[in-house]
């Protein structure tokens, strides 16, 4: 198989914002010094506290707490990019699990 763009989890921070809700920030880097393919846009989609884990097979019957579009140009070799948003949901005392998925047929 030819060298390809491996992304990863950097870091999630979940922030309980003043007056309730909280701010959730997830970075996601490639770590392969092989760029995502320009137009090759994916989905970054979290979880908070799913009855089961998200997996390839299951993700179209569970729904997921916040989903970011991305765009693949953001990551190059080595390249990081934040991704933020407020929610207001229950209290987190649990799981949290996120997923990076590229729709079908995006080579």
């Amino acid at each position: 198989m030819p060298p390809a763009p491996h992304l990863a989890v950097d870091s999630i921070t979940l922030t309980h914002n003043q007056g309730g809700g909280y701010t959730v920030e997830v970075t996601v880097r490639n770590q392969s010094g092989i760029p995502v393919t320009y137009g090759n846009n994916f989905h970054v989609t979290v979880y908070v506290d799913p009855a089961q884990p998200p997996t390839y097979a299951n993700i179209p019957t569970i729904t997921a707490d916040i989903e970011w579009g991305v765009q693949g140009s953001w990551f190059g070799a080595g390249e990081s990019h934040p991704l933020e948003v407020s929610i207001y949901a229950r209290e987190c005392t649990s799981r949290i699990r996120l997923r990076c998925t590229t729709p079908a047929g995006v080579g």
